[in-house]
């Protein structure tokens, strides 16, 4: 009498936790128990494949804040001492709110020559609202600094970090003369 008393309690928990572990699966992807894998991969209804396919990378990049740059330009200035001055912008934002985002990423701008790294400068942002940030660089240009002529054979790059160290890369844009 007693075994019958029990298998109806057994397959109620059994069935709650049959019931629960397709929820832990698709809350978590780390995939949990046994029960968690077999039903989190397969057929989960639907809700797992609207997040995207690849749970592993996706994670992270929910986080990662995004830069896109706007501008990158070589002008020679010629008060005084002529000297040739890069200028960069960019926006940045973040999917935690654009008031996450370091302010001054020291080696935020990066600049490039056919597809290797020449050097790196500060980004400076600027929190227009909670959506966005204003960012911008300038430093002097490479070599004798004095002349722009070789700005088209240089790619241009911003990178925007948030409180958490978590860093977007922007697509690079080939620089100009101004």
């Amino acid at each position: 009498m007693r075994a019958r008393q029990l298998n109806p309690v057994v397959l109620l928990v059994m069935t709650g936790i049959v019931a629960c572990s397709g929820k832990i699966s698709e809350i978590d992807s780390s995939g949990g128990e046994g029960g968690g894998e077999s039903g989190g991969e397969g057929g989960d209804e639907g809700g797992g494949s609207d997040e995207g396919g690849g749970d592993g990378d996706d994670g992270g990049d929910d986080d990662t804040p995004v830069a896109a740059l706007d501008d990158a330009f070589c002008t020679v200035h010629v008060t005084g001492d002529t000297r040739a001055v890069w200028t960069v912008l960019a926006t940045a934002s973040d999917p935690q709110g654009a008031d996450t985002l370091e302010l001054v990423v020291d080696d935020g701008v990066v600049l490039m020559q056919g597809g290797s790294e020449v050097a790196r400068y500060a980004l400076n942002c600027v929190v227009a609202d909670l959506s966005r940030a204003d960012c911008s660089g300038t430093f002097s240009a490479p070599g004798d600094g004095t002349s722009c002529d070789d700005a088209p054979t240089y790619a241009v790059m911003v990178e925007a970090v948030d409180e958490d160290g978590n860093r977007g890369a922007s697509s690079s844009l080939t620089g100009r003369v101004e």
